[in-house]
C-alpha cells in the first residue's frame, strides 16, 4: 500500500473533462489484488462535468464542503 500526504501526493490523471478538478491519490492498494482500492481527495477548482457513465468497481463520494452536483439538476 502506498500512502501520501496531500501536498506530495501524485495527481490522479483522469480522462479530460469540462472544467478543472485537482484529484490526488492519498492511499493506493496493490494492483491486481481483488481487494484493491484507491482513496483520493479532489478539489473542483471550477465547475466540472462528466458524461453519465458506469464503473466496474464500487465508488463512494463524500463531499467535505460545499455542494456536489451528481447529475443534471441533482445536488
Amino acid at each position: 500500500m502506498q500512502i501520501s500526504h496531500w501536498e506530495t501526493a501524485p495527481q490522479h490523471r483522469t480522462v479530460p473533462r469540462e472544467g478543472k478538478l485537482d484529484n490526488r491519490d492519498l492511499m493506493v492498494g496493490k494492483e491486481g489484488d481483488r481487494r484493491n482500492f484507491r482513496l483520493a481527495l479532489g478539489f473542483a477548482e471550477t465547475d466540472w462535468l462528466t458524461p453519465r457513465h458506469h464503473h466496474n468497481f464500487e465508488q463512494i463520494r463524500f463531499p467535505l464542503e460545499g455542494e456536489f452536483q451528481y447529475a443534471e439538476g441533482k445536488v
